[in-house]
């Protein structure tokens, strides 16, 4: 027989789930670089943090998703797609952009890409939730 009690009658268990990313990332050279790939399975709801510590023009940034993988050549790939369209983040220390996005995947990352000849160095914060 199922125990009832008061404070329990007509609530509903219910778990928070998320998984983080966090990293400093200093672009190298006028190239796009990846970020790493966060696993999401069942954490539809994503948020991108950015925070652009060096460099005064902004640098460029595109989430991008993957729902599963391709085989090229016999060799297996993660497909990787856009959320969005390139974004120019603010620059400077406490001037954060944030980018929300809902999209069920199963991996998400993102692509930053430096201002020409810039040095550049972007705090990154990557979150999925339910």
């Amino acid at each position: 027989m199922p125990l009832a009690r008061t404070l329990g009658v007509g609530a509903q268990a219910n778990a928070s789930a998320v998984a983080t990313l966090r990293r400093t990332i200093t672009l190298p050279n006028d190239n796009p670089i990846a970020s790493a790939g966060l696993l999401v399975y069942g954490l539809p709801e994503l948020t991108f943090y950015f925070e652009q510590t060096i460099g005064v023009l902004g640098c460029t940034v595109q989430p991008q998703f993957a729902v599963r993988s391709t085989t090229i050549v016999a060799v297996q790939s993660i497909e990787w797609l856009p959320l969005g369209p390139p974004v120019v983040i603010n620059a400077g220390i406490n001037n954060p952009t944030i980018l929300r996005f809902v999209m069920p995947s199963r991996l998400v990352r993102v692509l930053l890409t430096r201002p020409a000849g810039q040095a550049s160095t972007v705090e990154l914060v990557i979150a999925g939730s339910i």
